[in-house]
């Protein structure tokens, strides 16, 4: 019984011993601050050392987003064994402050690291939806400012669908421009998305969405009941 309770608590011991036998990060936050207008990736390192007594081995990385990417140049770590994880980050047409985290699961445990960029505020959109009201066909307008990687060009919208129609006009070629949505005639609910693309000074393409909707007039409720 002595041997048996003996037993247990060593085992205890070295379990708990187990998981808190993790890498040591140097860093689990790398913030990315204003970067330059055009880039098409951004990098990141993440530094750690195996200061335990036990070799550690990294079993899966996995960030939460697929514009983030990390790479290992190796996964086994013997103790004192120092590494980097790297990091890279496309930001394509997103804006404003970003958050990613990385999950790096080992066989001691899952480490949790987190990347936050933020991007420019490229482009202003107002209003970003555009909501149509049961039988209103009057064209609404959406105001386009771009402010940076400016002057843009090769402005162009995509197809918003049967429910909608939408027409560009420049303003201030290459940084301001209107559109103008209308709702085709119809009872019946809707929605849709357009896209916009543009190009950068910097030659970098973007697309861009906007948002539209047209709300079930009360007749065609009761009707589709």
């Amino acid at each position: 019984m002595t041997f048996t309770r003996s037993a247990l608590i060593l085992s205890c011991a070295l379990c708990a011993s187990s998981l808190h036998a993790q890498l040591t990060w140097a860093n689990q936050r790398v913030e990315i601050m204003d970067p330059p207008v055009g880039v098409t990736a951004l990098n990141a390192t993440y530094a750690f050392e195996n200061k335990t007594g036990e070799t550690i081995v990294i079993l899966d990385t996995h960030a939460s987003c697929g514009c983030t990417t990390p790479a290992l140049e190796k996964k086994v770590y013997a103790p004192g064994e120092k590494g980097e994880l790297k990091v890279s980050y496309a930001p394509g047409s997103r804006q404003g402050m970003q958050t990613n985290s990385i999950t790096v699961s080992t066989s001691a445990g899952d480490v949790f690291l987190q990347l936050v960029v933020n991007l420019p505020q490229r482009l202003q959109i107002e209003p970003r939806l555009v909501i149509f009201n049961p039988g209103e066909h009057a064209p609404r307008s959406i105001k386009l400012s771009f402010r940076v990687d400016v002057p843009v060009s090769e402005v162009r919208l995509g197809d918003p669908g049967p429910d909608f129609t939408a027409k560009l006009a420049a303003e201030k070629e290459g940084a301001d421009y209107t559109l103008t949505v209308t709702s085709v005639l119809g009872k019946t609910e809707a929605a849709a998305t357009l896209f916009l693309h543009s190009k950068g000074a910097s030659g970098v393409t973007y697309t861009d969405t906007v948002f539209f909707r047209r709300a079930a007039s009360e007749g065609s409720v009761k009707s589709e009941k």
